[in-house]
């Protein structure tokens, strides 16, 4: 990537910090709260790991607007998620959970802070569809850290949790 197409994101991310409008309506305590009891399903991890992670989802600074697609058949999961004026990395992942026959779009906040490490660095996902009131992707590097977050709403009849891999491309 060039030089100055990294100093373009930055500047992007610097701007999304300020504005405040790009958070979810969501209340902060349910999102860590569902947050807490869905990575108690996937990730075998002390309470260290959690702490620092319910700490970087209170703390991370918003990036952009981003889309998301979620397509389900029964096991199997297809996301993508890529940003709404198409200037930034997509994310293009695959997971196994439980659903049903279920898709849709979802608007929301890809949240980081650090769009290149989250966009070089992510080796799995998780994702949680809280029944149409909201949809979470959390990104991952290969130690279980959380490299950033999209919250998102919109149009999906997707209740349920998945994990997989995923990478992001420009």
């Amino acid at each position: 990537m060039s030089e100055e197409k990294i100093v373009n994101m930055k500047n992007e991310s610097v701007k999304g910090q300020l504005d405040s409008s790009k958070r979810p309506l969501i209340p902060p305590d349910t999102i860590i709260k569902d947050y807490i009891n869905s990575v108690s399903k996937f990730f075998n991890s002390d309470e260290s790991i959690l702490d620092k992670h319910v700490e970087k989802l209170s703390t991370m600074p918003s990036y952009k607007m981003y889309d998301l697609e979620i397509w389900a058949a029964f096991v199997y999961f297809d996301i993508t998620a890529s940003p709404d004026d198409g200037n930034g990395p997509v994310f293009k992942g695959k997971a196994g959970g439980l659903a049903g026959l279920v898709g849709g779009k979802a608007w929301g906040t890809l949240y980081t802070d650090d769009i290149q490490n989250l966009a070089d660095n992510t080796k799995s996902f998780m994702f949680t569809c809280y029944g149409g009131v909201y949809e979470a992707l959390y990104f991952y590097d290969s130690n279980s850290n959380l490299l950033g977050y999209i919250q998102a709403g919109g149009f999906t009849i997707a209740a349920g949790m998945a994990g997989g891999t995923g990478s992001w491309s420009w």
